[in-house]
């Protein structure tokens, strides 16, 4: 019997791909959140389309295709057409789909991270000339990360510019644990050229939830905050395979930090 259904949902899916051209990408996957369900329809033409069943709210479907009033999607083992108010698109990367088979439909995605760039810059002596506050990112705006006092060793790495301010990324030792953050410009003395950075990013993906480091290793201290798997995050850099990003927390903060090499791609 399955095996009939599956070969009847092939033959389905094949007709209604010959049926309308405006073709979905194949890791499209839909969710209904229409109140009650949505009606799912025997035919595109809606002069002659019949109610063949009804989808639960939260219901995941296959993506097939778009006509000019819904969507043809599969759903169970049955193939049809959806209103498009009844409905809007997930990313299968984060959902799960099970085919009339019982295997799990999925997108098997590249372990290639190398459109992340190498971190570039090298640590550089300098000093700090007052009591050092820092942050996880070069702003305001990022999560506090306590402070160092004058004469705490201290090297820089990169300086940047934001909201007016120049910042500068620092790394020192504190309680036997790493700590790679930022500080305002001015708050250091140093007699070398440091490099300037744009802060440019590309979006990764959290495949692991976790709680980032303030650096690239496990001596670095951890930055206190808990990031949940599938959040797509901007990326900044890797190094030693751990990933750079920031991730705005619910209070509307933003953390800067580090996730292990396997917990992003």
């Amino acid at each position: 019997m399955k095996k009939l259904l599956s070969a009847l949902l092939v033959l389905m899916l094949a007709m209604a791909a010959m049926a309308v051209p405006a073709m979905a990408d194949a890791d499209d996957l839909l969710k209904i959140d229409v109140s009650g369900g949505a009606y799912l329809y025997d035919s595109y033409d809606l002069d002659e389309a019949r109610p063949i069943a009804l989808i639960p709210k939260n219901s995941i479907c296959l993506h097939i295709a778009t006509v000019d009033w819904g969507y043809c999607v599969a759903f169970g083992n049955y193939v049809g057409y959806i209103d498009e108010d009844d409905a809007h698109s997930v990313d299968s990367r984060y959902y799960y789909f099970k085919l009339p088979t019982g295997e799990d439909y999925s997108i098997q995605w590249s372990d290639d991270v190398s459109y992340v760039p190498e971190f570039p810059y090298y640590p550089i002596d300098c000093a700090g000339n007052q009591k050092i506050s820092t942050r996880s990112g070069p702003s305001g705006d990022y999560t506090e990360h306590g402070s160092i006092q004058v004469g705490h060793p201290v090297e820089i790495l990169y300086q940047t510019s934001n909201g007016g301010n120049q910042w500068c990324c620092i790394e020192f030792e504190r309680d036997y644990k790493m700590y790679r953050v930022y500080t305002t410009m001015y708050r250091v003395n140093v007699d070398a050229y440091v490099p300037d950075d744009s802060e440019d990013y590309v979006w990764v993906h959290i495949q692991n939830g976790h709680t980032p480091r303030l650096g690239p290793g496990y001596q670095y201290a951890s930055c206190g905050n808990y990031v949940p798997a599938y959040t797509e995050v901007k990326g900044y850099y890797q190094q030693d395979g751990w990933l750079m990003y920031d991730f705005t927390l619910p209070n509307g903060d933003i953390q800067r930090g580090w996730a292990e090499p396997g917990d992003w791609y």
